[in-house]
Formats: C-alpha cells, structure tokens, sequence
C-alpha cells in the first residue's frame, strides 16, 4: 500500500492520484481485532464527508460492515462514533464507546459508525462538543454540512432577490 501513502522503498514518490498526498491521515480499517490480515478498507479521511459531517466516514451512509480495528497513517488523531452520527441525529454519538487512537498502534474497539478526525466538524453541536471533549478540544468544531449550505445558499439568493 506503499502507492497510497506516496511513500516508496526508495523514498518520497509522487502520488498516483490527486486526492491523496503523504500527510493526509489514512485509516486502514480491519475485519479482525488486533489489526490482523489485510486491511478490508483504506480510507482517506481529509477527502470523506457525510450527510452531518466533514472529514469523517459513516459505514452506515455507505452500507458497510465488518468494521473492528483501526489502524492511523499520518499524523493528528481519530476517533470511532459507536453510532452512525455522519448520517443520522443520535442523543449521543458514542465516542467514549468507540475511543480516540493516533498512528502508535492498532485501535480495536471492536465495532463502530463514523470514523472522525479529532478535527472533524458536525452539523449537530453536541455532537461537536462530545468528540470535542474525548479530543481534549477547547472549542468544538460545529460546521455546515453541505445539505444545510445550499438550503442556505437558495435561502439568501432569494432574499437577495427581493430586496433588489
């Protein structure tokens, strides 16, 4: 998987594609605890949205299963939502279920919804300020998702339009 990483045996190689450059955090998402056999996902997480979140993947978005261990290439720090928050309002997405991991080793929480960067931003504040909080974040990360900017963006065009 040298290829993905930009990262050859005889060092610093150009990417094959336009989306993924050597820093961007990589997850390699695996079928078995312990980061075992080969990984059943690669996921770019600086190129990923969802429906209520940028920078983060929803397995359930994307009708996927067999997500247990995780493994960071790159540097920051990631964090596994027990539930499917990038695609669905939960009172809580369970963060503390799913914990937070970096490039040191394997992450098995054994399960999870949305893989997230500690950066990442929700639709949702709590949401926001629950990763917030797992990340030891001072502020929580509360953005517009894309659905909710165009609403916006139809919304002022035509108030713009009257006014004029």
């Amino acid at each position: 998987f040298w290829l993905a990483l930009a990262d050859g045996p005889d060092g610093p190689a150009t990417t094959t594609t336009s989306t993924t450059s050597y820093s961007d955090p990589i997850v390699l998402v695996y079928a078995e605890h312990g980061c075992v056999g080969p990984a059943v996902y690669e996921i770019n997480l600086a190129h990923q949205r969802a429906a209520k979140c940028s920078t983060c993947f929803d397995r359930c978005e994307r009708n996927l299963e067999g997500l247990i261990s995780y493994r960071l290439i790159g540097s920051g720090r990631a964090a596994i939502a027990w539930n499917c928050v990038g695609m669905s309002d939960y009172n809580n997405a369970g963060f503390e279920r799913g914990g937070i991991f970096d490039s040191s080793g394997c992450h098995s929480p054994g399960g999870g919804g949305t893989v997230v960067l500690c950066s990442s931003s929700f639709e949702k504040a709590s949401t926001a300020v629950e990763l917030a909080e797992m990340c030891n974040l001072t502020f929580p990360n509360i953005g517009v998702s894309l659905s909710c900017f165009k609403r916006l963006s139809v919304a002022l065009l035509a108030l713009c339009m009257n006014i004029v």
